[in-house]
């Protein structure tokens, strides 16, 4: 800023005529000079000003969640369910076995109970999407286990699906325990490669390995 203001005294210096005590000047040139001189200030501050950048689709954006300031408060109900009475029971009945058999493993009654709901949950998934009992192959399969899934994907799945996992792991349940059409179902939502009718053996067997075994189940 202060080198262009420099250039425009030397300009004025230069153009001006001294003839004694008076100076002729030309206003024209004056003016000039003064509308460089805010054009140049009109653009530094153009550059040093901030502005909002324009929206870009190749750049991610972060949207708030929730409502309150306490993350206590925006934490999603793992009870929230779809409000289907039917299958809000089955949610419940699989919930509650499960508990129950994971505080005690070697329950052979708590083990039943568990083994019957949920295989009544998985068969009502079952009933919207029979293929995936077996494979799922055409668009009309895919089609079914789209629908099952959306039926069957609210937070109190999710729960029911973790305590699943949870019982799973404590060794309580062997293969051979589901029936064969509920049996792949089962192991994909507990993630048992054990019992799962389609695991690599290879995998199974690393499984096996890593699984604290429960002395009670032979």
């Amino acid at each position: 800023m202060s080198d262009i203001r420099i250039l425009i005294l030397h300009l004025v210096e230069t153009y001006i005529q001294s003839t004694g005590d008076f100076i002729v000047v030309s206003y024209r040139f004056i003016a000039i000079a003064v509308a460089m001189l805010f054009a140049s200030y009109a653009t530094v501050q153009w550059l040093l000003t901030p502005r909002q950048l324009m929206p870009d689709a190749r750049v991610p954006s972060f949207h708030r969640i929730g409502t309150s300031d306490d993350p206590l408060q925006n934490q999603v109900d793992p009870n929230k369910s779809d409000g289907d009475e039917v299958r809000d029971s089955l949610r419940r009945a699989v919930l509650a076995t499960a508990k129950d058999l994971r505080k005690s493993p070697c329950n052979d009654y708590l083990r039943d109970q568990y083994i019957a709901a949920a295989t009544k949950y998985v068969r009502a998934r079952l009933s919207i999407a029979p293929c995936a009992a077996t494979k799922c192959t055409s668009n009309k399969d895919w089609a079914q286990v789209e629908l099952a899934g959306k039926a069957f994907n609210t937070p109190f799945d999710d729960t029911v699906r973790e305590a699943m996992v949870s019982v799973h792991e404590t060794d309580t349940i062997r293969e051979g325990d589901f029936a064969p059409g509920v049996v792949l179902l089962v192991a994909m939502m507990a993630r048992d490669r054990l019992i799962s009718p389609v695991a690599d053996p290879a995998v199974r067997k690393l499984e096996r390995e890593s699984r604290a075994p429960l002395s009670c189940r032979p």
